[in-house]
Protein backbone atom coordinates (compact mmCIF):
# COMPACT_ATOMS: atom_id res chain seq x y z
CA UNK A 1 0.00 0.00 0.00
CA UNK A 2 1.03 3.26 -0.84
CA UNK A 3 1.17 6.27 1.37
CA UNK A 4 -1.81 7.71 0.18
CA UNK A 5 -4.10 5.02 -0.63
CA UNK A 6 -5.44 5.08 3.72
CA UNK A 7 -7.30 8.86 2.13
CA UNK A 8 -8.71 6.63 -0.53
CA UNK A 9 -9.66 3.63 1.12
CA UNK A 10 -10.85 5.70 4.31
CA UNK A 11 -13.61 4.92 5.67
CA UNK A 12 -16.37 5.74 8.48
CA UNK A 13 -16.94 2.79 11.13
CA UNK A 14 -20.81 1.97 11.12
CA UNK A 15 -22.91 -0.45 13.11
CA UNK A 16 -25.98 -1.24 11.17
CA UNK A 17 -28.22 -4.27 12.31
CA UNK A 18 -27.72 -7.25 10.61
CA UNK A 19 -30.66 -9.73 8.73
CA UNK A 20 -31.24 -12.05 6.11
CA UNK A 21 -28.00 -13.48 7.28
CA UNK A 22 -28.80 -17.18 5.69
CA UNK A 23 -29.51 -15.76 2.61
CA UNK A 24 -27.72 -15.82 -0.59
CA UNK A 25 -25.20 -12.60 -0.58
CA UNK A 26 -27.24 -10.84 -3.32
CA UNK A 27 -29.72 -9.94 -0.28
CA UNK A 28 -27.27 -9.03 2.52
CA UNK A 29 -29.44 -5.40 2.03
CA UNK A 30 -28.52 -4.11 5.06
CA UNK A 31 -25.53 -5.59 5.89
CA UNK A 32 -23.06 -2.08 6.45
CA UNK A 33 -19.96 -2.03 8.90
CA UNK A 34 -18.01 1.05 6.80
CA UNK A 35 -17.93 3.54 4.48
CA UNK A 36 -15.69 5.38 2.53
CA UNK A 37 -15.54 9.01 2.35
CA UNK A 38 -15.87 11.64 -0.09
CA UNK A 39 -13.14 12.37 -2.01
CA UNK A 40 -12.80 16.04 -3.36
CA UNK A 41 -15.20 16.75 -5.96
CA UNK A 42 -16.33 13.28 -5.78
CA UNK A 43 -19.68 11.86 -7.06
CA UNK A 44 -21.94 9.99 -5.42
CA UNK A 45 -21.71 7.07 -8.12
CA UNK A 46 -18.23 7.11 -7.86
CA UNK A 47 -18.13 6.51 -4.19
CA UNK A 48 -20.20 3.64 -4.55
CA UNK A 49 -18.02 2.38 -7.11
CA UNK A 50 -15.42 2.75 -4.54
CA UNK A 51 -17.44 0.81 -1.89
CA UNK A 52 -18.37 -2.04 -4.23
CA UNK A 53 -13.94 -2.30 -4.59
CA UNK A 54 -13.80 -2.63 -1.00
CA UNK A 55 -16.42 -4.49 0.33
CA UNK A 56 -15.42 -7.76 -1.73
CA UNK A 57 -19.05 -8.67 -2.86
CA UNK A 58 -19.25 -10.77 -5.92
CA UNK A 59 -22.34 -8.83 -7.57
CA UNK A 60 -22.70 -4.91 -8.37
CA UNK A 61 -26.20 -5.01 -7.14
CA UNK A 62 -25.46 -6.70 -3.48
CA UNK A 63 -23.84 -3.27 -3.43
CA UNK A 64 -26.70 -1.31 -4.80
CA UNK A 65 -28.88 -3.43 -2.43
CA UNK A 66 -26.68 -3.14 0.44
CA UNK A 67 -26.26 0.99 -0.09
CA UNK A 68 -30.17 1.54 -1.81
CA UNK A 69 -32.43 -1.37 -1.31
CA UNK A 70 -33.03 -2.06 -4.73
CA UNK A 71 -30.52 -4.01 -6.95
CA UNK A 72 -29.77 -1.33 -9.53
CA UNK A 73 -30.22 2.44 -7.99
CA UNK A 74 -27.12 3.74 -8.06
CA UNK A 75 -25.97 2.48 -11.73
CA UNK A 76 -27.51 5.72 -13.44
CA UNK A 77 -24.24 7.72 -12.46
CA UNK A 78 -25.37 11.04 -12.96
CA UNK A 79 -29.05 10.98 -11.58
CA UNK A 80 -29.07 7.51 -8.68
CA UNK A 81 -32.25 7.18 -7.17
CA UNK A 82 -33.21 6.00 -3.75
CA UNK A 83 -31.37 8.63 -2.16
CA UNK A 84 -33.56 8.84 1.18
CA UNK A 85 -32.61 4.95 1.30
CA UNK A 86 -29.02 5.38 1.16
CA UNK A 87 -29.07 8.74 3.78
CA UNK A 88 -30.78 6.25 6.54
CA UNK A 89 -28.41 3.33 5.66
CA UNK A 90 -25.57 5.20 6.20
CA UNK A 91 -27.17 7.40 8.81
CA UNK A 92 -26.65 10.53 7.02
CA UNK A 93 -22.48 10.86 8.05
CA UNK A 94 -22.40 11.25 3.94
CA UNK A 95 -24.81 14.38 3.78
CA UNK A 96 -29.01 14.62 3.61
CA UNK A 97 -30.82 13.82 0.35
CA UNK A 98 -31.11 17.75 -0.55
CA UNK A 99 -26.92 17.79 -0.32
CA UNK A 100 -26.44 14.80 -2.46
CA UNK A 101 -28.83 15.77 -5.23
CA UNK A 102 -27.05 18.85 -5.58
CA UNK A 103 -23.57 18.19 -4.46
CA UNK A 104 -23.04 15.03 -6.02
CA UNK A 105 -25.08 14.69 -8.63
CA UNK A 106 -25.77 16.26 -12.01
CA UNK A 107 -28.61 17.99 -10.68
CA UNK A 108 -26.92 21.18 -9.99
CA UNK A 109 -25.60 21.81 -13.19
CA UNK A 110 -29.31 22.34 -14.23
CA UNK A 111 -30.91 24.06 -10.93
CA UNK A 112 -30.05 27.51 -11.75
CA UNK A 113 -31.94 27.51 -14.88
CA UNK A 114 -35.01 25.89 -13.92
CA UNK A 115 -37.69 26.70 -11.38
CA UNK A 116 -37.34 25.88 -7.62
CA UNK A 117 -40.30 24.05 -7.98
CA UNK A 118 -39.21 21.61 -10.59
CA UNK A 119 -35.55 21.18 -9.10
CA UNK A 120 -37.48 20.26 -5.60
CA UNK A 121 -39.61 17.68 -7.67
CA UNK A 122 -36.11 16.52 -9.15
CA UNK A 123 -34.99 16.20 -5.89
CA UNK A 124 -38.12 14.38 -4.69
CA UNK A 125 -37.18 12.40 -7.27
CA UNK A 126 -33.47 11.31 -6.82
CA UNK A 127 -34.99 10.16 -2.95
CA UNK A 128 -36.95 8.08 -3.92
CA UNK A 129 -37.72 5.84 -7.35
CA UNK A 130 -39.51 8.33 -9.38
CA UNK A 131 -36.97 9.23 -11.61
CA UNK A 132 -37.75 7.67 -14.92
CA UNK A 133 -39.13 11.37 -15.92
CA UNK A 134 -36.94 13.53 -14.47
CA UNK A 135 -34.63 14.17 -17.72
CA UNK A 136 -37.72 14.83 -19.12
CA UNK A 137 -39.03 17.78 -16.96
CA UNK A 138 -35.51 18.99 -17.02
CA UNK A 139 -35.67 19.10 -21.04
CA UNK A 140 -32.81 17.15 -21.80
CA UNK A 141 -34.07 15.13 -24.74
CA UNK A 142 -35.55 17.89 -27.03
CA UNK A 143 -32.45 19.93 -26.23
CA UNK A 144 -30.64 18.75 -29.07
CA UNK A 145 -27.45 17.75 -26.62
CA UNK A 146 -29.65 14.63 -25.43
CA UNK A 147 -29.94 13.29 -22.02
CA UNK A 148 -26.72 10.90 -21.78
CA UNK A 149 -23.89 11.85 -19.53
CA UNK A 150 -20.40 9.64 -21.04
CA UNK A 151 -18.63 9.75 -17.86
CA UNK A 152 -15.35 11.34 -18.68
CA UNK A 153 -12.31 11.53 -16.93
CA UNK A 154 -8.61 13.25 -17.09
CA UNK A 155 -5.22 10.78 -18.07
CA UNK A 156 -3.59 13.63 -15.78
CA UNK A 157 -5.80 13.62 -13.16
CA UNK A 158 -6.23 9.22 -12.90
CA UNK A 159 -2.21 9.05 -13.14
CA UNK A 160 -1.73 11.47 -10.02
CA UNK A 161 -4.61 9.47 -8.19
CA UNK A 162 -3.55 6.25 -8.79
CA UNK A 163 -0.22 7.50 -7.53
CA UNK A 164 -0.97 9.11 -4.93
CA UNK A 165 -3.97 7.16 -2.87
CA UNK A 166 -3.61 3.94 -5.22
CA UNK A 167 -6.95 4.33 -7.38
CA UNK A 168 -8.60 7.13 -9.56
CA UNK A 169 -12.24 8.34 -9.21
CA UNK A 170 -15.17 10.22 -10.91
CA UNK A 171 -14.80 14.05 -10.54
CA UNK A 172 -17.75 15.98 -10.24
CA UNK A 173 -16.71 18.92 -12.44
CA UNK A 174 -15.69 16.52 -15.01
CA UNK A 175 -18.50 15.31 -15.22
CA UNK A 176 -20.74 18.27 -16.75
CA UNK A 177 -22.38 18.28 -20.08
CA UNK A 178 -20.36 21.40 -21.17
CA UNK A 179 -17.14 20.97 -19.12
CA UNK A 180 -14.32 19.42 -21.91
CA UNK A 181 -11.26 19.99 -20.74
CA UNK A 182 -9.36 19.39 -16.57
CA UNK A 183 -9.02 23.16 -15.45
CA UNK A 184 -5.95 21.99 -13.50
CA UNK A 185 -4.12 20.13 -15.81
CA UNK A 186 -5.48 21.90 -19.17
CA UNK A 187 -5.93 18.68 -20.60
CA UNK A 188 -8.63 17.29 -22.80
CA UNK A 189 -11.26 14.93 -21.39
CA UNK A 190 -11.80 11.58 -22.58
CA UNK A 191 -15.02 9.98 -22.33
CA UNK A 192 -15.59 6.08 -21.56
CA UNK A 193 -17.18 4.28 -24.13
CA UNK A 194 -18.14 1.53 -21.88
CA UNK A 195 -21.69 0.84 -19.73
CA UNK A 196 -22.48 0.59 -16.34
CA UNK A 197 -25.32 -1.60 -17.71
CA UNK A 198 -24.24 -4.28 -20.61
CA UNK A 199 -27.06 -7.83 -21.25
CA UNK A 200 -28.86 -7.20 -17.83
CA UNK A 201 -25.27 -7.74 -15.90
CA UNK A 202 -24.76 -4.28 -13.46
CA UNK A 203 -21.33 -3.15 -12.99
CA UNK A 204 -19.36 -0.59 -11.05
CA UNK A 205 -16.50 1.63 -13.18
CA UNK A 206 -13.67 3.37 -11.58
CA UNK A 207 -11.51 5.40 -14.45
CA UNK A 208 -8.50 2.85 -13.41
CA UNK A 209 -10.38 -0.25 -14.29
CA UNK A 210 -11.85 0.85 -17.95
CA UNK A 211 -9.68 -0.71 -20.80
CA UNK A 212 -7.75 1.40 -22.64
CA UNK A 213 -9.76 0.46 -25.54
CA UNK A 214 -13.13 1.47 -23.58
CA UNK A 215 -11.80 5.52 -23.95
CA UNK A 216 -12.50 7.52 -26.77
CA UNK A 217 -10.42 10.78 -27.11
CA UNK A 218 -11.38 14.11 -28.24
CA UNK A 219 -10.05 15.05 -31.46
CA UNK A 220 -6.27 17.46 -30.74
CA UNK A 221 -7.03 20.10 -32.94
CA UNK A 222 -9.12 21.11 -30.41
CA UNK A 223 -6.51 21.71 -27.83
CA UNK A 224 -6.41 25.22 -30.36
CA UNK A 225 -10.17 25.48 -28.12
CA UNK A 226 -8.24 25.26 -24.89
CA UNK A 227 -9.13 28.89 -23.64
CA UNK A 228 -12.85 28.42 -24.97
CA UNK A 229 -12.59 25.09 -23.00
CA UNK A 230 -10.75 26.53 -19.95
CA UNK A 231 -13.49 28.94 -19.15
CA UNK A 232 -16.01 27.18 -19.90
CA UNK A 233 -15.16 25.08 -17.30
CA UNK A 234 -14.53 27.72 -15.06
CA UNK A 235 -18.09 28.72 -15.58
CA UNK A 236 -19.52 25.00 -14.48
CA UNK A 237 -16.98 25.83 -11.28
CA UNK A 238 -18.71 29.24 -10.52
CA UNK A 239 -22.14 27.22 -10.46
CA UNK A 240 -20.96 24.70 -7.98
CA UNK A 241 -19.73 27.55 -5.64
CA UNK A 242 -23.48 29.09 -5.27
CA UNK A 243 -25.77 27.31 -3.00
CA UNK A 244 -29.27 27.56 -4.46
CA UNK A 245 -28.65 29.93 -6.78
CA UNK A 246 -31.70 30.62 -9.78
CA UNK A 247 -30.73 32.54 -12.53
CA UNK A 248 -33.76 35.17 -13.36
CA UNK A 249 -34.49 34.92 -17.02
CA UNK A 250 -34.97 38.96 -17.47
CA UNK A 251 -31.52 39.79 -15.24
CA UNK A 252 -29.77 36.64 -17.33
CA UNK A 253 -30.67 38.04 -21.08
CA UNK A 254 -30.07 41.73 -19.74
CA UNK A 255 -26.27 40.35 -19.20
CA UNK A 256 -25.67 39.04 -22.53
CA UNK A 257 -26.76 41.91 -23.97
CA UNK A 258 -24.53 43.87 -21.53
CA UNK A 259 -21.47 41.69 -22.13
CA UNK A 260 -23.06 41.62 -26.53
CA UNK A 261 -22.71 45.56 -26.20
CA UNK A 262 -19.18 45.70 -24.69
CA UNK A 263 -18.21 43.35 -28.00
CA UNK A 264 -19.75 45.93 -30.38
CA UNK A 265 -22.54 43.30 -31.18
CA UNK A 266 -25.01 45.80 -30.88
CA UNK A 267 -26.47 49.08 -32.69
CA UNK A 268 -26.31 52.46 -31.02
CA UNK A 269 -30.16 51.83 -30.15
CA UNK A 270 -29.73 49.10 -28.63
CA UNK A 271 -30.90 46.15 -31.15
CA UNK A 272 -28.77 42.78 -31.76
CA UNK A 273 -26.44 43.00 -34.67
CA UNK A 274 -27.62 39.30 -35.19
CA UNK A 275 -25.43 38.89 -38.64
CA UNK A 276 -22.13 40.60 -37.42
CA UNK A 277 -22.81 38.24 -33.90
CA UNK A 278 -23.46 34.92 -35.78
CA UNK A 279 -19.81 35.48 -38.17
CA UNK A 280 -18.20 36.63 -34.93
CA UNK A 281 -19.61 33.35 -32.78
CA UNK A 282 -19.00 30.87 -35.21
CA UNK A 283 -15.05 32.42 -35.84
CA UNK A 284 -14.72 31.44 -32.25
CA UNK A 285 -16.72 28.38 -31.75
CA UNK A 286 -17.37 26.55 -34.66
CA UNK A 287 -14.65 23.98 -34.01
CA UNK A 288 -16.41 22.95 -30.96
CA UNK A 289 -18.46 21.09 -33.02
CA UNK A 290 -16.32 18.46 -33.43
CA UNK A 291 -17.37 17.76 -29.60
CA UNK A 292 -20.93 15.57 -30.24
CA UNK A 293 -22.76 17.55 -27.27
CA UNK A 294 -21.77 20.96 -28.80
CA UNK A 295 -23.40 19.50 -32.53
CA UNK A 296 -26.09 22.36 -31.28
CA UNK A 297 -23.71 25.03 -32.64
CA UNK A 298 -24.79 24.13 -36.45
CA UNK A 299 -28.52 25.71 -35.50
CA UNK A 300 -26.78 29.13 -35.32
CA UNK A 301 -26.28 28.91 -39.43
CA UNK A 302 -30.15 28.54 -39.87
CA UNK A 303 -32.61 31.23 -40.75
CA UNK A 304 -33.92 31.43 -37.12
CA UNK A 305 -30.28 32.47 -35.90
CA UNK A 306 -31.00 29.09 -33.73
CA UNK A 307 -30.32 28.75 -29.80
CA UNK A 308 -28.13 32.59 -30.18
CA UNK A 309 -30.84 34.22 -31.75
CA UNK A 310 -33.10 32.75 -28.22
CA UNK A 311 -30.64 33.29 -25.24
CA UNK A 312 -30.01 37.43 -26.81
CA UNK A 313 -33.01 38.26 -28.10
CA UNK A 314 -36.10 36.41 -25.42
CA UNK A 315 -35.66 35.37 -22.06
CA UNK A 316 -35.66 31.94 -22.38
CA UNK A 317 -34.49 30.30 -18.99
CA UNK A 318 -35.29 26.51 -19.94
CA UNK A 319 -32.91 26.21 -22.85
CA UNK A 320 -29.83 23.70 -22.03
CA UNK A 321 -27.12 25.17 -19.96
CA UNK A 322 -24.59 24.01 -21.68
CA UNK A 323 -26.06 26.79 -24.50
CA UNK A 324 -26.23 29.25 -21.97
CA UNK A 325 -22.52 28.61 -20.71
CA UNK A 326 -21.15 28.88 -24.52
CA UNK A 327 -22.87 32.25 -24.70
CA UNK A 328 -21.07 33.17 -21.20
CA UNK A 329 -18.16 31.98 -22.38
CA UNK A 330 -17.73 33.95 -25.38
CA UNK A 331 -19.27 37.58 -23.56
CA UNK A 332 -17.14 37.19 -20.32
CA UNK A 333 -13.63 36.99 -19.41
CA UNK A 334 -14.20 35.02 -16.07
CA UNK A 335 -17.19 33.91 -13.70
CA UNK A 336 -16.33 37.18 -11.27
CA UNK A 337 -16.88 38.92 -14.81
CA UNK A 338 -20.28 37.57 -15.56
CA UNK A 339 -21.71 37.40 -11.90
CA UNK A 340 -21.00 41.19 -11.35
CA UNK A 341 -22.80 42.12 -14.28
CA UNK A 342 -25.91 39.88 -13.74
CA UNK A 343 -25.66 40.93 -10.06
CA UNK A 344 -26.26 44.61 -11.45
CA UNK A 345 -28.85 43.94 -14.26
CA UNK A 346 -30.95 42.15 -10.80
CA UNK A 347 -30.35 45.63 -8.57
CA UNK A 348 -31.51 47.37 -11.98
CA UNK A 349 -34.58 45.05 -12.30
CA UNK A 350 -35.40 45.41 -8.70
CA UNK A 351 -35.14 48.99 -9.20
CA UNK A 352 -37.61 49.85 -11.76
CA UNK A 353 -39.92 47.35 -10.19
CA UNK A 354 -40.10 48.77 -7.01
CA UNK A 355 -42.72 52.03 -6.70
CA UNK A 356 -40.00 54.55 -7.13
CA UNK A 357 -41.62 57.19 -3.94
CA UNK A 358 -41.39 53.78 -1.35
CA UNK A 359 -38.26 53.29 0.73
CA UNK A 360 -37.82 49.75 0.86
CA UNK A 361 -37.27 50.01 5.11
CA UNK A 362 -40.55 51.47 5.07
CA UNK A 363 -41.89 47.95 4.23
CA UNK A 364 -42.55 45.65 7.43
CA UNK A 365 -41.73 42.37 5.43
CA UNK A 366 -38.21 43.48 4.99
CA UNK A 367 -37.39 43.17 8.71
CA UNK A 368 -39.17 39.43 8.68
CA UNK A 369 -37.21 38.85 5.89
CA UNK A 370 -34.09 39.81 7.43
CA UNK A 371 -35.12 37.86 10.45
CA UNK A 372 -35.85 34.85 8.76
CA UNK A 373 -32.38 34.37 6.55
CA UNK A 374 -30.44 35.91 9.37
CA UNK A 375 -31.63 34.51 12.32
CA UNK A 376 -34.17 32.15 11.37
CA UNK A 377 -31.84 29.78 9.53
CA UNK A 378 -34.07 29.40 6.52
CA UNK A 379 -33.09 29.46 2.55
CA UNK A 380 -33.43 33.29 0.74
CA UNK A 381 -35.79 31.61 -1.57
CA UNK A 382 -38.50 30.01 1.23
CA UNK A 383 -38.18 33.22 3.03
CA UNK A 384 -39.03 35.27 0.05
CA UNK A 385 -42.10 32.55 -0.63
CA UNK A 386 -43.15 33.05 3.10
CA UNK A 387 -43.31 36.57 2.64
CA UNK A 388 -45.28 36.56 -0.76
CA UNK A 389 -41.60 38.44 -2.43
CA UNK A 390 -40.46 38.21 -5.65
CA UNK A 391 -36.90 36.57 -5.07
CA UNK A 392 -34.96 39.45 -6.86
CA UNK A 393 -36.49 41.61 -4.27
CA UNK A 394 -35.78 39.89 -1.46
CA UNK A 395 -32.14 39.80 -2.57
CA UNK A 396 -31.99 43.03 -3.49
CA UNK A 397 -33.24 44.45 0.32
CA UNK A 398 -30.61 41.58 1.77
CA UNK A 399 -27.87 43.05 -0.22
CA UNK A 400 -29.15 46.50 1.28
CA UNK A 401 -29.13 45.46 4.74
CA UNK A 402 -25.68 44.60 3.91
CA UNK A 403 -25.66 40.80 4.54
CA UNK A 404 -23.78 38.02 2.62
CA UNK A 405 -26.17 35.18 2.23
CA UNK A 406 -24.87 32.08 2.52
CA UNK A 407 -27.44 28.73 2.01
CA UNK A 408 -27.06 26.91 5.86
CA UNK A 409 -28.88 23.77 4.09
CA UNK A 410 -24.94 22.20 4.20
CA UNK A 411 -24.67 19.08 7.04
CA UNK A 412 -21.69 19.68 8.84
CA UNK A 413 -18.16 18.45 7.79
CA UNK A 414 -18.66 15.43 9.90
CA UNK A 415 -21.30 13.84 8.14
CA UNK A 416 -19.49 14.73 4.81
CA UNK A 417 -16.35 13.22 6.02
Amino acid sequence: MQAGESTYYGVISIRLIRRNMNKSEELKGEVLSFLPMFLPDETLYSLCARFHSMSGNRLASTTSCQLFGVRDAAMLHDFPAHLSTFEARTRGLLGNVFYLSHNRTLLKFYAPYQPEKRINAGVEALAGAGIDRLKFRLGLPSSRIGAAHPLKACVACMREEINTYGGAYWHLLHQHPAVWICPKHNELLMRSTGKSRTLNKLQWVLPHTIGDNEWKYLPVQLSNQSLLLARLAEFAAGILSCANLELEPHSLRQSYLCGAKAAGWLTRSGNVRFRYVRQEFLRQAAELRAIPEFSFIESVNGSSGGFLAKLLRNPRSHLHPAKHFLVKALLFEDWPNFWDCYSEMVEVSCKSAMVPSTDPRADPRVDALLMLVAAGGKSLAQAARDLDLPYDVARYWLKRAGIIYVCPARPSKSKMN
